[in-house]
């Protein structure tokens, strides 16, 4: 499997926050997964003053991605691959 990261505009409002549910990214991403393509959400991050939220996931390909991004309700424009370097902090 393949690191992917997705870009996605998220408000730094508090309606906005509580309307991401990583739960319901989680979900999203076995629903995908059933239909042979693996997909898993690693890391969410999310930084108020660029209103950007990150999301790092392992999948085979950038399709999978896309299609778990897009069950879950994310924009799912802006997948690209992601290569995790340096040692864990």
């Amino acid at each position: 499997m393949a690191q992917f990261l997705q870009e996605c505009f998220l408000t730094a409002d508090a309606a906005s926050l509580a309307a991401f549910s990583r739960t319901r990214v989680e979900a999203a991403a076995a629903e995908a997964s059933t239909g042979g393509a693996a997909v898993r959400l690693e890391r969410a991050i999310f930084v108020p003053v660029e209103e950007t939220l990150f999301l790092l996931w392992h999948a085979d390909d950038a399709d999978a991605v896309r299609d778990a991004a897009q069950r879950a309700g994310l924009d799912a424009t802006r997948i690209t691959p992601a290569l995790e370097v340096g040692a864990p902090v």
